[in-house]
């Protein structure tokens, strides 16, 4: 039969600084783990079990979608479903790249502070790929009708909110003449 011993877990006063979360106690893994173990933890309830997981779920779902999705749509040919290819492959980037993060983050200092770095870039790179697919989808057919009517809204508030001629107003630039010098 096989047995696996599951690693060791710590209370917040055995680890460095640098590996302690505010209000978390105990369930932290050991700072120097091994691949293997940080796989093993996973398994375990850890501090970071629920972020592991809960990103590690649905990226196997989003890519369940984005399989089936090319099916139907060739996003090789078609340049209008561009940015539907750019919204799907973020959506399975990034909680892929977050669970890695969350999972590998013990294996050192250094480890951690480049996993919580992709993490952080993957989170980004979801943010600006989200905003792709909006724009390019009628309104009417994808979007419900309360979000439809506020999103054109939004944007043009942002737009008008930080044109340069209501950040000069808000902050105008003294030239010499009104300066005195």
């Amino acid at each position: 039969m096989l047995s696996v011993k599951l690693p060791q877990l710590l209370n917040h006063h055995q680890v460095p600084m640098v590996f302690r979360e505010d209000g978390i106690i105990s369930g932290y893994r050991h700072p120097r783990s091994s691949a293997v173990d940080c796989l093993l933890s996973s398994f375990q309830m850890t501090n970071e079990t629920v972020n592991i997981w809960t990103h590690f779920l649905p990226t196997w779902y989003f890519l369940w979608r984005f399989l089936a999705l090319s099916r139907s749509v060739d996003f090789y040919n078609e340049a209008y479903a561009w940015p539907l290819f750019v919204y799907m492959l973020v959506i399975c980037l990034y909680p892929f790249i977050s669970s890695c993060a969350h999972t590998f983050s013990t294996m050192s200092a250094h480890v951690r502070h480049v996993c919580y770095f992709l993490d952080y870039g993957a989170l980004s790179l979801y943010s600006l790929g989200t905003v792709t697919l909006p724009p390019s989808l009628p309104p009417s057919r994808h979007l419900p009708v309360s979000l439809s009517r506020c999103i054109p809204s939004l944007t043009a508030g942002g737009r008008l909110r930080y044109s340069p001629e209501t950040l000069q107003r808000a902050w105008p630039l003294s030239t010499s003449s009104e300066s005195g010098l």
